[in-house]
């Protein structure tokens, strides 16, 4: 039986040049097997990035308003992948297969992750992934690093931060989940095959 596999979709990857290959992508993985999507903010959280500055909010009320850009992304991209197959994943906050996350849950808890900018949400999918017994992540993203796929005790999770392809606190999230931790830049993930996690 093929795992639960988490995919994270960055929130730059929701433009409408990208948005087709990328829904065939996902289409495709969820055919292969059992998919949650994590979705970044995108345009909203950079959004709030400049209204944090403009109102000085807190670290807290900032994060809390990321979170539902996060949300923002998957109910866009819910309907962008209803129109061209038909179908699509759910919107919810639970961590079951067939579904776009939204981490609406944790704005009223927000003791279980850090608030602030080094936890985006490339670290809450690893969290996800790792609350959902997920074998497999995999972080789709629109800058050019290729395809690098490392253990979840790899030391190449830190490099990874360290090179700016995801942020500071993903390694601390993604090494104790134990399940492959793959990442797919712009050109890799429109031109690799979707493989089934393993």
């Amino acid at each position: 039986m093929v795992g639960l596999q988490v995919v994270k979709v960055g929130g730059s990857l929701c433009e409408p040049t990208l948005l087709p290959d990328l829904i065939d992508w996902l289409d495709a993985a969820w055919h292969a097997g059992p998919l949650l999507v994590v979705c970044g903010g995108g345009r909203y959280a950079d959004t709030v990035r400049i209204e944090q500055q403009r109102l000085g909010l807190s670290d807290l009320t900032a994060h809390r308003q990321a979170l539902l850009c996060m949300e923002q992304t998957a109910w866009a991209l819910q309907q962008a992948w209803q129109q061209r197959h038909q179908r699509a994943p759910v919107v919810r906050s639970d961590l079951a297969p067939d579904t776009l996350w939204t981490p609406r849950a944790l704005l009223p808890d927000h003791l279980q992750v850090a608030a602030d900018w080094q936890m985006t949400s490339d670290s809450l999918a690893a969290w996800v992934a790792g609350q959902a017994g997920a074998c497999a992540l995999t972080v789709l993203k629109a800058l050019d690093c290729g395809e690098l796929q490392a253990g979840a005790h790899a030391g190449q999770l830190a490099d990874w931060s360290a090179q700016g392809w995801v942020d500071a606190r993903f390694a601390s999230h993604a090494r104790p989940a134990q399940m492959s931790v793959r990442l797919l830049g712009q050109r890799a993930w429109r031109t690799t095959a979707v493989t089934a996690a393993t």
